[in-house]
């Protein structure tokens, strides 16, 4: 077989290669974090989303998060060894990750709560996309906590009520009105206020704008009188 042959089967293996390692490494975290139980080696859509959001926990701090509040979080982290950079790091397990998102859903509520958000309506919150902020188990979503983090963060951001209602932490801003020609009416109303108009004339105040006084009719001119009569 010629070496190009060789290089090309090569080449094609590789990527079903790396997407191999990269299945086993993303099996072994959800095995370490708890999310897949060891009986099982297969994963779907559900799990990888889990990972995902725990991922983006752990990038808010929510080890350190728990730690301030429980100062023993042993029992919701693991430690997770990198087998590329031979590093460990403290990352959550499931159990951690639940107690997290609990408390931040309560730090929400109690945040919406004190802007005369009522309990039962803070559920029923969406984004200005139409997502939830609150799942049906009352627990914070991914779009809940992008709105809490950029509120926390002072960023601006806005959420609807169930009502419709928008609110947010910057005033909504106005649309600005279109130019005077561009108005629904605006011409029509400058014609009558143009046909409503009257000039203005030479002569004193008082008799400006007044119409000129009818003037008494004339009767038939008198004929020539006759010439005398010459003798």
């Amino acid at each position: 077989m010629r070496p190009s042959a060789w290089i090309l089967i090569l080449a094609m293996a590789l990527p079903a290669a790396a997407r191999a390692a990269g299945g086993r490494s993303v099996l072994s975290q959800l095995w370490q974090r708890r999310i897949l139980s060891p009986d099982k080696d297969q994963y779907g859509p559900t799990e990888l989303l889990l990972l995902g959001r725990m991922r983006r926990a752990e990038a808010e701090d929510a080890c350190g998060y728990l730690d301030r509040r429980f100062h023993n979080i042993r029992a919701w982290t693991v430690l997770l060894r990198d087998h590329k950079t031979r590093r460990a790091r403290l990352v959550l397990n499931k159990e951690g990750f639940d107690k997290y998102l609990f408390l931040r859903t309560q730090d929400a509520l109690a945040y919406f709560q004190a802007r005369d958000v009522e309990y039962k309506t803070a559920f029923r919150l969406s984004d200005m996309a139409g997502q939830p902020l609150f799942d049906s188990g009352g627990l914070l979503t991914d779009a809940g906590q992008t709105v809490y983090d950029r509120l926390l963060a002072r960023l601006p951001v806005y959420y609807r009520l169930p009502d419709g209602q928008v609110l947010g932490n910057r005033a909504p801003q106005k649309a600005e009105a279109p130019p005077q020609e561009e108005r629904p009416g605006a011409q029509a109303a400058g014609a009558l206020n143009r046909s409503r108009f009257r000039p203005v004339t030479d002569g004193p105040p008082s008799e400006q704008g007044r119409p000129a006084p009818p003037q008494a009719p004339q009767g038939p001119a008198e004929a020539p009188a006759p010439p005398d009569d010459q003798d």
